[in-house]
């Protein structure tokens, strides 16, 4: 990736309070959503590039406020042994930016979802 996206990406980190707010506001919504998740024993949290630390911080605040396993891999490195352990059981959390990469990551989800996985 770039610099100059990646400076544009940090810049743009300041907007973020102001699109996460109306998502927590709607509890109703995130209520489902922890419900029907919360049956899983384990995820999958998948990133590439700048999105591999945050899938990253993802997956060990899952375990930190669930207790449930989680497992965190970069995207690129799916076909080395992760893709094994892709079950209809275990829901993969997939971050994805537009641009370069954008192809390759939806390549990935494919893969999973050919193999009955679930895709977030």
């Amino acid at each position: 990736m770039q610099a100059s996206k990646v400076r544009e990406i940090i810049a743009e980190l300041d907007t973020l309070p102001e699109l996460i707010a109306p998502m927590l506001d709607n509890q109703s919504s995130l209520k489902k959503l922890a419900k029907k998740y919360s049956k899983y024993q384990s995820m999958f949290f998948l990133g590439r590039n700048i999105l591999y630390p945050v899938a990253a911080e993802c997956s060990l605040k899952l375990k930190e406020l669930s207790c449930i396993h989680s497992e965190c891999y970069s995207t690129g490195e799916l076909k080395h042994g992760p893709l094994a352990l892709i079950h209809k059981d275990r829901p993969t959390i997939v971050l994805n930016l537009s641009g370069i990469m954008t192809g390759k990551t939806i390549s990935n989800v494919k893969e999973i979802a050919a193999r009955d996985g679930k895709v977030l």
